[in-house]
């Protein structure tokens, strides 16, 4: 099973903290985004949507993530209209979440 999988259910509605500037002429704004439930196994590497966009994280802590927004993704999304304050529709990737499950949950196997 390869790819990334979303199920479109938000799991949590996170809080826009700041959007800033990257390098001069980079073209890519940095994005802080206060969250709890959906940080739950989350690393940096990780993908996460946000508002539907697929995104990936750079910093994590236990109270926010941290994502860049390429020029491609601010021109495909509305995502540069938000401000700090806004709230925005959080899901996890359904792969973490089938991996989480999977070293939680012993298997019971038929015939044993």
């Amino acid at each position: 099973m390869g790819g990334i999988l979303f199920k479109g259910l938000v799991e949590e509605v996170g809080t826009i903290s700041s959007l800033e500037p990257g390098p001069e002429g980079s073209g890519v704004c940095t994005v802080v985004i206060e969250a709890s439930q959906v940080l739950t196994g989350l690393k940096v590497g990780d993908q996460i949507a946000v508002n539907g966009v697929c995104l990936t994280i750079i910093d994590i802590s236990t109270q926010f993530f941290v994502v860049r927004l390429w020029p491609r993704t601010q021109c495909k999304t509305n995502l540069m209209r938000l401000k700090p304050g806004d709230k925005v529709n959080l899901e996890r990737n359904r792969n973490l979440e089938i991996v989480i499950e999977e070293n939680t949950c012993p298997a019971v196997l038929e015939g044993e």
